[in-house]
């Protein structure tokens, strides 16, 4: 009768396969992050970084042209006196600046934690992204952010 020890013999040989699985030690991939991860969230830190650099860049450039212009020789300015208030499309390019600033600094902040995460937290990398979260935080100020 070997047909009716066929499935016995396959159960036995599945049992000794999981067995066999079980005892192996957990291969690399499966315990620490791969490379990829951590290239990816690097990759994301320094894009983030970037737009945040771009927000915050375009919105002064915008301030330094809407400064009041140097006076003349005599110490009278040209135009009427005062400088005019920057105009409606001014002000909500500064804010749009300011929310792209915002959001760029969010995501920075999580690609400064998934490195973090990935390198643990005395890695040098890690270090790194907290020094380039820490930066980028003084220099968002001006936009006020609310911490989402």
């Amino acid at each position: 009768m070997p047909e009716s020890n066929a499935p016995r013999d396959l159960l036995d040989e599945d049992r000794e396969e999981r067995k066999d699985h079980a005892l192996k030690p957990k291969s690399s991939s499966v315990e620490e992050p791969s490379r990829d991860e951590l290239a990816t969230a690097q990759a994301d830190l320094e894009r983030a970084r970037v737009t945040l650099n771009r927000a915050l860049a375009s919105g002064r450039a915008r301030s330094a042209a809407s400064a009041p212009a140097p006076s003349t020789a005599g110490g009278a300015s040209r135009g009427a006196g005062a400088a005019a208030p920057p105009a409606k499309a001014e002000k909500k390019a500064d804010e749009s600046s300011c929310t792209t600033a915002c959001n760029a600094f969010s995501s920075l902040a999580r690609a400064a934690s998934a490195v973090c995460r990935i390198t643990g937290e005395k890695d040098g990398r890690c270090g790194h992204a907290h020094a380039v979260v820490a930066d980028a935080q003084k220099r968002i100020s001006v936009c006020s952010c609310v911490a989402g």
